[in-house]
């Protein structure tokens, strides 16, 4: 009874409970929808603020669309109709292609689609969207599917967003990519890849060229398993290889091949690979065929070499022949001598004289030819030297005159008087190149005569350029025979006297002189109608040389400083002279030091109220010398020191200056600018300020 009593109470309570459990539920389902509704506030601020395309639908059935993003509305060119859409009536419209473009795909094998029907989680799809209007957007797709608490399939989610820019970065990567290997493969050097082993990864078609082997029969062997060569050279080889992969430096080999029988060259270059972490990983080798190279360079050496006997055996006959000619031609000199102390005053003195001028001038040209290879060489140095430009040519043309009045010709000398009297330059060059035009004038001249002209073609301060012709009525010169003319051996043959124009030589060692001399020589000439060689030499007034200023100083302007002791650094013989001379006739006591190290001894024992210093001189150079007299204790340390110096240049200047010289005066010395130097740097100083107590002997 009991029982039955509480179940009937329990019935009675149960409304009441029912009641009660509403009472408590109703909060809850209140903050329930307040969660739901926040959520979906927050998912369609994310929805329309994310620069990405986002779709959420429902169910397998349609795959309808639950929510999209902005961006997503905008690309598929809709709004809020869009929603409610199967995926299949909101794809409708569109096509779609593979990433390559080459096929279309389906609405199964959209990411959305896949990710809800086969509850897989796609990422990173590359596809192509082909609008209705035709055009091709590239997109990025991921996909998901959305779970239930029972891992029921309740929808999806896709997002996707644009990659036009990677898609045609990849068509460029593609293209160069192709335009590469287009480039590596169709190569004729051998391009080879290779691992820390030393094992083949890569080659390209070239490679049958150093192994004799297919590329594919290559990859994965080691380097020497495939190439054939000597083990001293292979072990080079693998040497330089080793020493890339280790220090990361490029490097090169050259290396001698044996290939179905035959000798190759190969010229290696190595250099390292790395990865994204900078480790070197492998090695590019590039390797090409220099066999017919080193073939051709031998060959050169050779011809080279054959070249170098040649011109020796040629310059060894010329001495040899100098040398023979030179021994009866010292007999005549020597008996001319002996003749000319008998004859004194004779007669026949002149024609002694003029027996000794011919002879000296056989013997200037016998010389010259003793000196053809070190013309052709580029070693002979000009001998520049002064001389009487008027007397000079003169005596050069009267043995000259002589033989042209005895054949019956007329014989000219213009000297153009514009020319200075007094000429600096290399004489004995100057005169060898008129002997051999003026020789060969008269020789080929059987009548009228021959005329040697000189000009002033340009004068610049005391540097002129004079022009020389010589014009004869000869036989002239073929014009086919001109362009060879200045070569080596190169003779005429007189057709009416047979005689040949000497030994070939005279006008190509005069053409090389005339380059030297900073000139050129020329030729004007028709057969039969005489010829004019004109050549140009650059020569200086003599005049306005150093050696003149040497020669003729004007000491006057020294001569106002008070009697002054000063001490000269300078190692030069001549220029000790010539500013000991100089600064003594104007009344100053004058102290020679050849070297640094004795202007520092002279400095410790003796005073003085300047130095003049060489900036160049043997075992101290005048800019250390100076260093160290600045370095020495006051007052010595503020004597005036000038420099002497040929560099005339700012910058040298500037550099002299920067050692501690007060002044500085540029060779050769303008005597002028001397003194005003002097005068400036000694005017306020004070003698007693830096000069020495005198010393009790």
């Amino acid at each position: 009874m009991d029982d039955i009593r509480t179940k009937e109470q329990l019935l009675l309570e149960i409304p009441e409970l029912r009641k009660q459990l509403e009472r408590l539920r109703y909060p809850f389902d209140g903050a329930s929808r307040h969660w739901q509704e926040a959520s979906q506030v927050i998912l369609d601020s994310i929805l329309e603020s994310i620069p990405e395309g986002v779709i959420v639908s429902g169910g397998p059935s349609r795959l309808p669309v639950l929510s999209i993003s902005r961006y997503g509305r905008e690309m598929l060119g809709g709004g809020s109709d869009l929603i409610g859409l199967s995926l299949a009536d909101l794809l409708g419209p569109w096509n779609m292609l593979d990433a390559d473009e080459t096929q279309g795909l389906e609405l199964s094998e959209f990411p959305l689609y896949r990710a809800v029907m086969e509850r897989e989680v796609i990422r990173n799809c590359e596809m192509i969207l082909v609008r209705p209007d035709g055009a091709h957007i590239p997109i990025l797709c991921n996909a998901a599917p959305i779970l239930g608490l029972n891992r029921e399939v309740l929808g999806g989610v896709c997002s996707w967003r644009e990659i036009p820019e990677l898609k045609e970065a990849e068509k460029i990567l593609h293209k160069r990519h192709q335009e590469f290997k287009a480039l590596v493969e169709n190569n004729p050097d051998v391009i080879a890849r290779l691992d820390h082993g030393h094992r083949f990864l890569y080659l390209n078609p070239a490679s049958e060229a150093l192994s004799g082997l297919a590329p594919v029969q290559i990859i994965g062997k080691r380097f020497q398993e495939v190439i054939k060569s000597s083990d001293e050279d292979m072990q080079e080889a693998e040497k330089v290889i080793e020493r890339v992969l280790r220090t990361g430096k490029e490097d090169s080999v050259e290396l001698p091949i044996r290939l179905n029988g035959r000798r190759k060259i190969f010229q290696i270059r190595i250099a390292p690979e790395r990865d994204a972490e900078g480790s070197i990983r492998t090695v590019l080798c590039i390797a090409r065929d220099v066999t017919r190279i080193r073939q051709q360079e031998q060959m050169l050496r050779k011809a080279k070499e054959e070249a170098e006997m040649a011109s020796r055996a040629k310059s060894e006959f010329l001495a040899s022949m100098s040398h023979e000619i030179r021994t009866p031609l010292g007999g005549i000199l020597g008996m001319t001598e002996l003749l000319m102390a008998r004859v004194a005053g004779d007669s026949n003195q002149s024609y002694l004289e003029l027996i000794e001028n011919s002879a000296m001038s056989l013997l200037g040209i016998l010389n010259d030819i003793l000196d053809l290879s070190k013309i052709e060489a580029g070693k002979v140095d000009l001998e520049p030297e002064e001389f009487e430009f008027r007397e000079e040519m003169l005596t050069l043309a009267e043995p000259f005159r002589i033989q042209a009045e005895k054949s019956g010709l007329s014989f000219d000398v213009r000297l153009d008087p514009a020319i200075p009297e007094r000429m600096h330059g290399d004489l004995e060059k100057l005169k060898q190149i008129l002997r051999n035009l003026l020789s060969n004038a008269v020789k080929f001249t059987v009548k009228g005569g021959v005329t040697l002209t000189t000009d002033l073609a340009d004068k610049c301060g005391d540097q002129c350029r004079l022009r020389f012709t010589v014009s004869d009525t000869g036989i002239g010169i073929p014009r086919h025979k001109q362009r060879s003319l200045f070569g080596m051996f190169e003779q005429l043959r007189d057709h009416m006297s047979k005689n040949c124009a000497g030994t070939g030589l005279g006008l190509a060692i005069s053409k090389r002189l005339a380059g030297m001399l900073g000139g050129d020589i020329s030729l004007e000439s028709e057969k039969g109608l005489g010829s004019t060689f004109t050549f140009t030499a650059a020569l200086t007034c003599a005049n306005g040389s150093s050696r003149q200023s040497v020669c003729r100083p004007d000491a006057t302007a020294l001569s106002h400083l008070p009697p002054l002791r000063i001490l000269v650094a300078e190692d030069n013989p001549i220029n000790q002279i010539f500013i000991q001379a100089l600064l003594q006739d104007a009344g100053h006591d004058v102290r020679i030091a050849p070297t640094g190290c004795e202007v520092l001894e002279v400095l410790a024992r003796d005073c003085f109220d300047c130095v003049l210093m060489d900036v160049q001189m043997p075992e101290m150079d005048g800019m250390e010398t100076t260093r160290r007299i600045r370095a020495m204790a006051p007052p010595l340390c503020d004597i005036p020191i000038i420099a002497l110096t040929a560099y005339a240049m700012k910058e040298d200047q500037e550099r002299i200056m920067s050692a501690g010289m007060d002044g500085y005066v540029t060779k050769p010395v303008d005597i002028a600018e001397f003194s005003r130097v002097l005068r400036e740097k000694l005017a306020h100083a004070r003698p007693e300020a830096f000069l020495l107590p005198a010393r009790s002997a």
